[in-house]
């Protein structure tokens, strides 16, 4: 685990469409595009981080604390959302298992 960089965007996109199409991890509609995903990387700060996992060497899963409510009198405010690719999921569940 670690923090995501520009270089992830590509697969950091490629998961979160995952989610978008299977409509099962987030209510977005729009898929996105690496290049998207890199500015919104590129605009991350340290207190909505993005972290990625990895397994063999590739992006498997991400998640992210995101600004949840802009009201200037609340001091913590977020959300998380976390994906993991759907080729993945099964493994990780097994690893749980075991």
């Amino acid at each position: 685990m670690r923090h995501a960089t520009e270089a992830d965007a590509a697969a950091v996109c490629d998961i979160y469409n995952q989610g978008i199409e299977d409509r099962i991890a987030t209510l977005e509609t729009e898929l996105r595009t690496p290049e998207e995903r890199r500015r919104w990387l590129a605009v991350r700060g340290p207190r909505h981080p993005v972290i990625v996992v990895e397994a063999s060497g590739q992006v498997i899963g991400w998640g992210s604390l995101n600004e949840f409510n802009t009201a200037a009198g609340i001091q913590v405010r977020g959300g998380l959302l976390s994906l993991v690719d759907g080729r993945w999921v099964d493994v990780m569940i097994m690893e749980k298992l075991l």
